[in-house]
């Protein structure tokens, strides 16, 4: 008998409450279905009830769901994530209630299922994540959003004890002036607390007139672990969250006006400053700021510009162990002149354009642990005092790639530039095979074509088959569709 029927058989003795309530206690769906097929009474038990009942990722209205999971407290208390999306968010699959679901249900009113959707969120006792894109949505009859439907879900929200992960963007705080909702009542996120990670992503959370609302809220978790804010957020730099580890600060207003840059500037270097263990920053800034060289002494991952690398590179005594580098205006020359980082650390860089490629020889030295890269398709070339853009030539691209002795995935279209395009996909062919032979480790490239449900390119992947001996018998490789994209991640979406 295997240690699966052992457990299968042992647990068929217990009481069914009992087996409802270990169930209740597993989060993840691939360990239920382990679970389900050890026997067919344990698949009765855990499919649909408990494999349904995890993870709520929806679209579109879908009233009859949101009525079912009203009615059915015992099963919407194991849902521990709900994703509330827009129409035309494709980044990753849809996942509800099905098999119990009674699709013959006629279409509710907004407002009966409002009151579903909070009676339902009344009942998630252990909902950790909860993610909001709150926008109209035109096909199913809602063209103007009412702000009081917003309030009452959050204010169900706020009710769940294990909350820990949360999100809103799109619409979401629109209405809400000097920390009121509607009818001038307190906004019900405020009461929100013991967050471990939040994203408010908008322009709405740059409102001047909530920022000290907001930063209490945020400092009502002082678990937080991961913060995404607007970079204008006023009052940034008050919040010092010891447990913090990853930061995104998106520009959302556009161009700042000159009266504000300086405020803004010394906001968020006091916030850098006053959080030393961040370890994941996504800075998107357009402006060059100096940060001092004692700041972010932990950083292992860097999405922004080159001049948030200059004041850090005057440290003389921190060496950054920097894993993930993205420098959106640096060239390749600027890369092989970093100071006081750790070269031997660096697994992933992004290089955004390339002046001279010599440079990328000197960079395949320098940080010869490289197994991620990005290049442009196109490198600056000088003809007749004028740089201009020219495609890599495949032998010198497939001489600069083998360069990386450890190169494991190559993203960016450079590759497809050099042999011609799309259309040239028997020659794309052959240079696929000549760089797996030069580059032993490489398992992974960008397609040409992008997959547009998902906004992403599509992926080359390569398998290798070896034989008794260990000698390479066989190499093929196959075109996949990028990955689902992970909501709270600040910078990996780059370095995927």
């Amino acid at each position: 008998m295997t240690h699966a029927q052992i457990i299968s058989r042992s647990l068929s003795l217990l009481p069914p409450e009992i087996i409802e309530l270990i169930l209740s206690e597993i989060d993840q769906v691939p360990d239920l279905l382990s679970l389900a097929y050890t026997s067919r009474d344990n698949a009765n038990i855990v499919i649909p009830n408990h494999t349904e009942y995890r993870k709520i990722r929806t679209r579109t209205p879908m009233p009859a769901m949101w009525f079912h999971l009203a009615q059915r407290a015992d099963l919407s208390r194991n849902i521990r994530e709900v994703q509330l999306c827009t129409r035309q968010d494709y980044t990753a699959p849809d996942r509800y209630p099905v098999s119990l679901v009674d699709s013959s249900l006629k279409e509710e009113n907004e407002e009966e299922r409002i009151n579903n959707i909070c009676t339902a969120l009344r009942h998630m006792k252990r909902l950790t994540t909860f993610v909001w894109q709150y926008e109209a949505d035109i096909k199913a009859g809602l063209r103007t959003l009412d702000h009081r439907h917003e309030d009452m879900i959050l204010t169900s929200l706020s009710q769940a004890p294990n909350l820990r992960h949360l999100m809103l963007r799109g619409q979401c705080g629109a209405h809400v002036r000097d920390g009121k909702g509607t009818r001038r009542r307190s906004y019900p996120l405020w009461t929100i607390n013991n967050l471990e990670s939040l994203c408010l992503l908008g322009a709405v959370w740059a409102n001047k007139s909530n920022s000290a609302h907001i930063i209490r809220f945020i400092q009502r978790s002082p678990n937080i672990k991961h913060l995404e804010v607007p970079m204008e957020l006023d009052g940034l730099g008050t919040c010092h969250l010891p447990c913090l580890r990853r930061v995104g600060l998106p520009l959302t207003l556009g161009a700042i006006a000159t009266s504000l840059h300086g405020a803004i500037t010394n906001s968020v270097i006091r916030f850098l400053q006053c959080n030393s263990n961040i370890e994941v920053l996504n800075w998107n800034t357009v402006a060059s700021y100096l940060l001092p060289p004692d700041a972010l002494p932990n950083l292992r991952c860097l999405s922004s510009n080159s001049g948030i690398v200059a004041g850090l590179e005057m440290s003389e005594s921190t060496r950054r162990p920097i894993e993930c580098l993205d420098l959106w205006d640096a060239d390749a020359d600027r890369l092989t002149e970093l100071q006081n980082f750790d070269s031997s650390t660096l697994r992933k860089l992004k290089i955004a354009n390339v002046r001279s490629l010599e440079s990328l020889h000197i960079i395949a030295q320098k940080f010869a642990g490289i197994t991620w890269l990005w290049l442009p398709g196109k490198y600056m070339q000088n003809c007749s005092n004028r740089w201009i853009l020219v495609e890599y030539e495949l032998p010198q691209l497939l001489d600069i790639l083998s360069s990386f002795r450890n190169l494991e995935v190559f993203r960016g279209p450079a590759l497809w530039e050099a042999v011609g395009g799309d259309s040239k996909k028997e020659q794309m062919h052959i240079a696929i095979i000549d760089l797996i032979e030069r580059c032993p480790r490489l398992r992974q490239l960008d397609h040409c074509s992008s997959y547009e449900k998902r906004k992403a390119v599509k992926l080359i992947k390569i398998h290798r088959k070896k034989g008794m001996n260990g000698e390479l018998e066989r190499v093929w490789y196959e075109v996949q569709r990028p990955p689902p994209g992970n909501v709270f991640d600040t910078i990996m979406r780059t370095f995927d």
